[in-house]
């Protein structure tokens, strides 16, 4: 699934980017998105979604190139589409499965060449994000103590930090492979996201 973007702009009150790191269309962390955007009432949102295990996005390789502007890479694969898509965004939704205790490799992937910006950033160059943005964490999985919860919350937070966006809060849902359905709360993170 690359882009969708629905209707005219200027119907939405909020542009909500899914950055979707799940290879199931129709599973666990698909439920949490779906019933995360229930929240919202109808036609008040442009939703854009990246299927990122259908992008097959190259990782970073600490190629320094990124020392001298922003990472060549973007032009060889979809990376630069989801540069434009941020940019355009005013939430950030990252929404993936638990792998082995963290993120699939192309959530991984993603999140690690986000590492350009912050470089630039601190090159003193002209932000590629200006305009702060809110993103928050959906995750699902079958082993999610309070632990693990707070050691993937660092990984998203620096990557917020990268693309200027402000860590909102997260909803993961753990023990999946002993229930067969589940209801998520969402409301400590409308109350960080209500002004958007």
């Amino acid at each position: 699934m690359s882009a969708n973007t629905a209707m005219k702009d200027s119907f939405y009150k909020k542009r909500i980017l899914l950055l979707f790191g799940s290879p199931h269309h129709v599973g666990s962390t698909f439920r949490l998105v779906m019933q995360f955007l229930d929240q919202f009432e109808d036609h008040t949102y442009l939703l854009e979604q990246y299927n990122l295990f259908e992008m097959d996005l190259l990782p970073c390789t600490d190629c320094g190139n990124c020392q001298h502007g922003l990472c060549c890479l973007n032009h060889i694969d979809y990376y630069e589409e989801i540069i434009e898509a941020i940019q355009r965004a005013d939430l950030i939704v990252l929404a993936s499965p638990v792998y082995c205790g963290g993120f699939p490799a192309p959530v991984k992937a993603m999140m690690d060449r986000a590492q350009q910006f912050y470089v630039n950033k601190f090159a003193g160059r002209a932000r590629t994000f200006p305009q702060r943005k809110k993103g928050i964490l959906l995750m699902t999985g079958g082993n999610c103590g309070e632990k693990l919860q707070e050691y993937l919350s660092i990984p998203t937070k620096m990557f917020f930090d990268c693309i200027n966006t402000e860590y909102c809060g997260k909803a993961i849902i753990g023990n999946l492979d002993n229930k067969l359905s589940f209801e998520a709360d969402f409301s400590h993170i409308f109350d960080k996201i209500s002004d958007i």
